[in-house]
C-alpha cells in the first residue's frame, strides 16, 4: 500500500510550516503508530536541522522516523523510491516569494494527496496565502481531471482571539476556503518542536494540540 503524501505548505515564510510538520509528524509516530518520513525540500533545512540538534542532545538514540532533506526537482523520484515504505510521508515545502519560482512548488504539492495551508492573520501573510490558493486550486483541477483525490485545508497559526483573527477566519470562510475549526496558538510549548516526543506527552501541549490534531486526523482519515 502507497504512502498517504501531506505536505505543509505555503508560499510565506514563517507561517510555521516546519514547526506544524514536525508536530504532525511526531504526533502520528508516537500517539498513532504511523509509520512517518518527512522531506525537508527547503534549501534552510529547517526540519533537518531541528534533528541534528535533537541527536547531539539524546546521545544518539534512534530517531523516531527520518527527517531527509530533498531538493525538490528530485521529489518525484524520493517519493516514488519511499511510496511503499510508509504510512505517511510529509513534506516540508520550500517558502518562495519569486513566482518564477511557482513550478518548485507545484512539484512538491502535485503528488500529495492532501495539502495543509497554515497562514497566519497578518495581512501580508493573508495576501500571500490568497494568492498560494489559486496555485492550490489549479493543482486540485489537474488531479481530479485525471480522477486523482486531493484536498487542501487552511490552518490558523499564532491565534489569539483577535477581532482580525476572527475576520481573518471569516474572509476565507467566504472564499469556500476549507478551513480547519482548530487554531494553533502562538506557544512557548510549540517551540522549538521535538522529533522526538510528541508535544502530546505534556499536559499543556495535550491541553493545546489535542483538539487540533483529532481534527486533523478526522479530516484525513487517519
Amino acid at each position: 500500500m502507497s504512502a498517504r503524501i501531506i505536505s505543509i505548505a505555503n508560499r510565506k515564510g514563517g507561517v510555521g510550516k516546519t514547526t506544524l510538520a514536525l508536530l504532525l509528524a511526531t504526533s502520528l509516530t508516537k500517539e498513532k503508530g504511523l509509520k512517518v518520513c518527512v522531506l525537508d525540500t527547503d534549501s534552510q533545512k529547517s526540519a533537518v536541522n531541528r534533528r541534528l540538534i535533537e541527536e547531539s542532545q539524546n546521545d544518539g538514540a534512534a530517531a523516531p522516523y527520518p527527517i531527509e532533506h530533498v531538493f525538490p526537482k528530485y521529489l518525484t523520484m524520493e517519493l516514488k523510491h519511499r511510496s511503499e515504505d510508509y504510512d505517511v510521508i510529509i513534506i516540508d515545502v520550500p517558502r518562495l516569494t519569486d513566482s518564477e519560482k511557482d513550478a518548485e512548488i507545484v512539484t512538491a504539492i502535485v503528488h500529495c494527496d492532501d495539502v495543509i495551508i497554515p497562514y497566519t492573520p497578518a495581512e501580508m501573510d493573508v495576501v500571500a496565502t490568497n494568492d498560494f490558493l489559486k496555485i492550490v486550486e489549479d493543482v486540485k483541477m489537474k488531479r481530479e481531471e485525471l480522477g486523482m483525490k486531493f484536498r487542501y485545508f487552511l490552518v490558523t497559526n499564532k491565534w489569539n482571539n483577535t477581532k482580525d483573527c476572527t475576520n481573518t477566519v471569516d474572509y476565507f470562510k467566504s472564499k469556500n476556503a476549507p478551513i480547519f475549526e482548530e487554531h494553533l496558538n502562538d506557544l512557548v510549548v510549540f517551540r522549538p518542536p521535538s522529533t522526538y516526543t510528541s508535544v502530546l506527552e505534556s499536559k499543556e501541549g495535550k491541553r493545546r494540540f489535542e483538539p487540533f490534531f483529532k481534527e486533523f486526523c478526522k479530516k484525513l482519515d487517519l
